[in-house]
């Protein structure tokens, strides 16, 4: 009875972690996605729901220390704010990034996470990107989501810090890696002015060269790829 008293006392001191490692596992891949419903149910999540949405929101790296203190005061950030919400699990995954798991059934997190990344920037003083990934429809997508979430993240170049940014908003649906139409005439325009040294003329190129592609620039991030793809095609055609 001893032993079993032991080993009792050590779970419950690290059954959090425990919880922590086995979910992580799940959505990095390591655990088998099917057994994903069975750790689900061991801890009483939902399993039955017809959709699931992870969150994950990282700090900027360039000071790795003072990265993995601010990690934590938004974690704290994350706790009150969440305090009275049972439908919503979130982590630090270990290597100072918080996972953010959904179980609202198809309610986004998004309006939250627009409403609490302004409260842990402020509390951090530091920067933050939040990344969250489409919807999906069982627990076998979930590392899916985490992969949508994580790819998210890479967008803070584009779109900045402190942003709260959703795949579906930055995938092929919405055209931001069409390709962006550029003629050997409108090429060409945009060379002899930039030659020239006439700013009004390359000013002039840009617009022609928008006006051509009004269909796939739609907001900002689209609009800083279609600068980043056409210096590209400018200094190759140079």
């Amino acid at each position: 009875r001893k032993q079993t008293d032991q080993i009792k006392e050590i779970y419950n001191k690290y059954s959090d972690y425990i919880f922590e490692k086995a979910i992580d596992n799940i959505l990095k891949g390591v655990t088998e996605q099917k057994f994903g419903e069975q750790i689900f149910k061991y801890y009483d999540l939902p399993t039955n729901l017809s959709k699931y949405e992870i969150v994950l929101i990282k700090a900027d790296e360039r000071d790795k220390e003072l990265k993995v203190l601010y990690t934590l005061q938004a974690y704290e950030v994350l706790k009150e704010y969440f305090s009275n919400e049972k439908n919503v699990k979130f982590y630090n995954d270990g290597s100072n990034m918080i996972v953010l798991i959904s179980f609202r059934d198809g309610q986004s997190l998004s309006y939250d996470m627009e409403e609490v990344t302004p409260l842990i920037v402020r509390r951090c003083n530091w920067n933050f990107t939040i990344g969250i990934s489409n919807m999906v429809d069982h627990i076998e997508d979930l590392s899916l989501a985490y992969k949508q979430a994580e790819k998210s993240l890479d967008y803070v170049t584009l779109i900045g810090w402190n942003r709260v940014i959703i795949y579906r908003e930055i995938g092929k649906e919405n055209n931001i890696h069409k390709e962006i139409r550029l003629t050997e005439s409108l090429l060409k325009n945009m060379y002899i002015a930039i030659q020239a040294g006439n700013v009004s003329n390359v000013l002039d190129a840009i617009d022609e060269i928008f006006s051509e592609n009004i269909d796939v620039v739609a907001d900002r991030t689209q609009l800083k790829l279609l600068g980043i793809n056409l210096a590209a095609k400018m200094l190759n055609s140079m």
